[in-house]
């Protein structure tokens, strides 16, 4: 094959992976479903790996439990994705098979922990139901901050943005976004003290 064919079939190669990666969670679980489309099955699952990662440390406090927990999750989901009938977003349906995975974790290792707090606010992200009462208080403690700032929390904590990002993404100053940043955390761990849960 000369030079030229070779590196147009890598662009080929490489648009057709782009447009993959472009596809609705949808359109992949139908590409599995009728064709047993391999690729499209290692892209749904490397779109949620962090995220499932993520949702699993913030229960098990332990890397490793968490990569467990990941990895059945996921042969739940091969096992189980022939049968998906769209009746719920690919999301919901994949936080719904990790979410059922919790229980039986807790069974098997009774007692709590503490928390940090982009522990504390990571389910936050994924508005998914918890089971336990850590993350009832939570949420308790999460109504108790204003709409902005609880904004200005999550862009700081969960996405790491500097303060100066967070202040355009709220239109305000640096000295304004800070002093909000500080007052939020502290009410936000007096609140959460005041439960028993440590941050």
């Amino acid at each position: 094959m000369a030079h030229k064919d070779l590196v147009l079939k890598w662009q080929e190669g490489d648009k057709k992976e782009s447009e993959e990666k472009l596809l609705p969670d949808e359109d992949l679980v139908l590409k599995w479903q009728r064709d047993d489309n391999e690729e499209a099955l290692n892209l749904l699952c490397k779109r949620y790996k962090k995220k499932m990662l993520s949702f699993f440390y913030v229960h098990t406090g332990n890397y490793h439990d968490a990569e467990d927990l990941m990895e059945e999750a996921f042969m739940r989901v091969v096992r189980y994705l022939k049968k998906f009938r769209f009746e719920s977003s690919f999301r919901t349906w994949i936080f719904k098979i990790a979410n059922n995975l919790i229980p039986d974790y807790y069974k098997k290792k009774k007692g709590k922990r503490h928390f940090s707090l982009d522990d504390l606010l990571s389910p936050l992200t994924y508005n998914q139901q918890f089971y336990t009462d850590d993350y009832l208080a939570l949420k308790e403690c999460w109504k108790n901050l204003s709409e902005k700032n609880q904004k200005i929390v999550l862009l700081k904590v969960m996405e790491e943005r500097t303060l100066c990002d967070v202040g355009q993404k709220v239109d305000l100053s640096y000295e304004g976004v800070r002093k909000l940043f500080i007052i939020s955390i502290s009410k936000l761990r007096e609140c959460l003290r005041s439960k028993g849960i440590a941050t």
